[in-house]
């Protein structure tokens, strides 16, 4: 019988859809891969096909007799049928058997599908012929996502919070056969699963156990390697040093043993010696083997903690120090390398620090201070417990003893740092500000001591700056960081820097200053490890804000579509929703913007706090959003609210105006906005534009002249002929009239040089009488009830519908409405 849990999997359904000659499906143990392919059987799309199910080969079996039992059995099949032969885990034959074999199917029995179901996934995947058409479905692609488990649940009669289901998924990891356990658990508990939290948990590490227990550490063909799986399991990667350092000789052989067993997964590349255990698989096999040990440390983690010390892989050495409690060394480490790791690996430097015992930090003030920082960062308390440390270097605070000016400065941009993820952007901002002068202020004797790390402060120091939109400074420290990394050779940090300046630029509308900084990042390899995805971020959402401005909207989309999604951690998800919506706007999607916009919302929403630039900007561009589908009355509110006075805002407040058909309060807040010294320069260029628009509309020619020609000069300069968009067409026409518009403006084709936003409504006057009707009818009251609001007869009213339908340019309800609320007056 078909298996459920991959019966409501259509995204897999659809990859076997594709009817390729070859099909490789390969993943661990337990992962479903024949339950796969027998429900996909059962579906209309393969009803034609003639399934012919091949077992997994005995144990020494011949290959030539194997192949040739499959040969045999084609042989009697109507060769009319559709056929799809699947073939199970043949690597159990000799490599170079079963790729010949599976190559003489194809050739011998053209027309004739194979599907193949394998353990060993990334090394069966590759090294086939290039001409070969191939599905492959390896590894994570099998797992179960996370709404996937929760649509299982639900089809089995178990309903449950989202919360609980994504605690399960992380527990489970996606495995098929651990879903299954889960669910089993779920039952029992139900509705109280959450309630129950303790015994719920417990009860599904029990099962998840059992399943490891039964299916890896029972298996009696694994049996002799037991101790190497349990000694390995320990290490989040394996390789082949590492699996020695634990074992001694023989770790390569045992680790393809394991691989071809399904126990082990390949990194994707058969030349990439690094497995992985399924990560709540590994989880059991640690309980299991700390329970053989008798205790919560392993000396295997000791072994790896001297093994990474000494391959200069220290947060990987420091995590395995705080497993085996060897407390020195973990304190060393961090003492020496947490600016680093700030940058690098904060993940593993707060659960670090956090698992160090209270008593073993005493006696060393800055790592004590910065373990409590960590305490206050995974709480609701964001109070800076050290105030005394953002002065002077050797200033104490309470009774602790004087910190050096190394120890200061990393203290107080840990601080600056737990601020900010908080949401506290002003006071993280103050605290930059202090320490950057603090360290300006250092006399050269004294900065011997910290100029190696200077550099990551500053860093630090400019993207708290960035975030609460002070890009100004924010450059200035982005400008020294850069300078003094690239010199002390600290590439991941010199390209981030690049990154960032090159995204200050690209928000301001400075694009040619945005493509130098992104050429300077582009000198810089990605670093490898965690902190790649990190410092790629910036750069691209700067790609992506210029190719907009620049109406390069393939470019633009290219660069968002390597962010993929931002982790709800992400600091920089503001500008890169930003970023997202400027691009639908340019495409004429501004409904998928909008959605866009209450996603993050939704996701980010703790980080909209005071001081934050990312809720202007996205106050910002919603109310355009809103502008472009028309809805004016729905852009006015949304630029009436807390962040009003930021230049964006009262940009985007001008825009709703003008749409509105109010030209003259549009052109007096243009002009405000157009001299404001806190607006950015692309800011203040749009501003403009748009008050010339606005003063065309007013018959003042002169005015908009003055504006168009500073216009057509930063266009000209930038290439931002994107800009040119934000207006009607006509307006540009009619702008240009005196002095053409730029010619990188002229030569684009005509679709894209379409306005974003409707054409302005005309200005109505209503009486009170009016007005009073028309809010009635868009509340959805009918000509008997309006009637009787007013106390008038129904025919009076039908009469005042027949003036506003005439003012408003309007024949029918529906359209007086739309028009109405376009236009603010409803």
């Amino acid at each position: 019988m078909a298996d459920p849990t991959v019966a409501l999997r259509p995204r897999l359904f659809a990859r076997l859809d594709e009817g390729r000659p070859l099909t490789v499906i390969g993943g661990p143990r337990g992962s479903g891969k024949s339950a796969l392919v027998q429900s996909w059987l059962a579906t209309p799309a393969a009803a034609h096909l003639h399934a012919v199910l091949v077992p997994a080969p005995a144990t020494g079996l011949d290959p030539a007799d194997y192949w040739r039992c499959v040969d045999e059995v084609l042989r009697r099949v109507d060769p009319s049928v559709g056929t799809a032969v699947v073939v199970d885990l043949p690597e159990l034959l000799r490599e170079e058997d079963h790729r010949t074999g599976i190559l003489g199917l194809l050739r011998s029995w053209p027309g004739t599908r194979v599907i193949v179901t394998t353990r060993w996934g990334a090394g069966f995947a590759d090294h086939w012929p290039a001409e070969l058409e191939a599905t492959v479905l390896v590894g994570a692609e099998l797992s179960f996502t996370e709404s996937e488990t929760a649509e299982y649940f639900a089809r089995s009669g178990v309903v449950l919070d989202e919360r609980t289901y994504r605690s399960i998924h992380a527990a489970v990891g996606g495995h098929a056969g651990l879903v299954r356990s889960a669910l089993a658990v779920a039952r029992v508990f139900g509705a109280d699963y959450e309630v129950e939290r303790a015994r719920s948990t417990d009860a599904l590490d029990a099962a998840v156990d059992r399943y490891v227990a039964d299916q890896f550490l029972g298996d009696a063909e694994l049996a002799p390697l037991r101790p190497f799986l349990l000694s390995t399991s320990v290490a989040a990667v394996v390789t082949v040093a590492v699996a020695t350092a634990l074992t001694g000789d023989g770790a390569r052989s045992h680790l393809l043993t394991l691989e071809r067993s399904g126990v082990l997964v390949r990194a994707a590349g058969p030349q990439i010696d690094e497995w992985v255990y399924p990560p709540a698989v590994r989880t059991a096999l640690v309980r299991a083997a700390r329970a053989e040990h008798g205790g919560r440390s392993l000396p295997e983690s000791a072994v790896l903690a001297r093994h990474f010390q000494q391959s200069g892989d220290l947060p990987e050495a420091l995590v395995h120090a705080v497993e085996a409690e060897q407390w020195d060394l973990a304190l060393s480490i961090v003492g020496e390398n947490w600016v680093e790791m700030i940058h690098t690996r904060p993940t593993v430097l707060r659960e670090s620090l956090t698992a160090l015992p209270p008593s073993v930090v005493e006696g060393f003030p800055t790592v004590k201070a910065a373990r409590e920082l960590f305490v206050r960062w995974g709480s609701d308390q964001v109070e800076v417990p050290y105030p005394g440390a953002a002065g002077p270097a050797g200033r104490t605070a309470g009774s602790r003893a004087p910190l050096s000016l190394r120890d200061t400065l990393i203290l107080n941009t840990v601080q600056m740092m737990v601020l900010r993820f908080a949401g506290e952007f002003g006071r993280a901002v103050d605290l930059a500000v202090h320490t950057s002068a603090l360290a300006a202020g250092t006399a050269a004797a004294d900065r011997s001591e910290v100029d190696e790390i200077l550099p990551l402060l500053r860093l630090q120091w400019s993207i708290t700056r960035q975030l609460a939109g002070d890009l100004g400074e924010s450059t200035t420290d982005l400008l020294r960081a850069y300078r003094t990394s690239e010199l002390g050779g600290i590439e991941f940090a010199a390209r981030n820097a690049a990154g960032a300046l090159a995204l200050n630029y690209a928000l301001t509308g400075e694009y040619g200053l945005a493509d130098q900084w992104l050429e300077a990042e582009a000198r810089f390899g990605v670093p490898a490890g965690w902190v790649g995805p990190m410092v790629r971020v910036p750069g691209l959402v700067a790609r992506a804000l210029v190719g907009v401005g620049r109406l390069d909207t393939a470019s633009a989309a290219r660069a968002l579509d390597q962010l993929d999604d931002l982790s709800d951690r992400d600091e920089l998800w503001g500008f890169a929703v930003y970023a997202r919506c400027r691009l639908d706007l340019a495409r004429g999607a501004a409904e998928e913007g909008l959605d866009r916009v209450r996603r993050a919302v939704a996701v980010y929403g703790r980080w909209l706090r005071p001081g934050s630039v990312s809720g202007p900007l996205l106050v910002a561009v919603e109310a355009e959003l809103r502008c472009a589908l028309g809805r004016a009355t729905e852009a006015r509110a949304a630029v009436a609210g807390t962040y009003r006075s930021h230049p964006l805002v009262a940009l985007a407040r001008a825009r709703v105006e003008f749409q509105t058909g109010n030209p003259g309060t549009a052109a007096v807040e243009c002009e405000e906005l157009a001299h404001r010294g806190d607006a950015w320069t692309g800011t203040r260029m749009e501003a403009v534009l748009l008050g010339s628009a606005a003063s065309l509309a007013l018959g003042e020619a002169e005015a908009a002249g003055r504006g168009w020609r500073r216009v057509a000069a930063f266009v000209e300069q930038t290439g931002a002929v994107g800009l040119l968009t934000t207006v009607p067409a006509a307006a540009v026409d009619a702008l240009s009239a005196e002095l053409p518009a730029p010619q990188a403006w002229r030569t684009l084709p005509a679709e894209e040089r379409a306005a974003q936003f409707p054409d302005p409504v005309r200005r109505v006057s209503l009486t009170g009488r009016e007005a009073t009707v028309l809010r009635s009818m868009v509340d959805g009251a009918t000509v008997a009830e309006i009637a009787s609001r007013l106390y008038v007869s129904p025919n009076t009213v039908k009469t005042q519908l027949q003036s506003l339908y005439r003012k408003l340019g309007v024949h029918t309800r529906a359209d007086a409405i739309r028009v109405a609320r376009e236009s603010g007056l409803a």
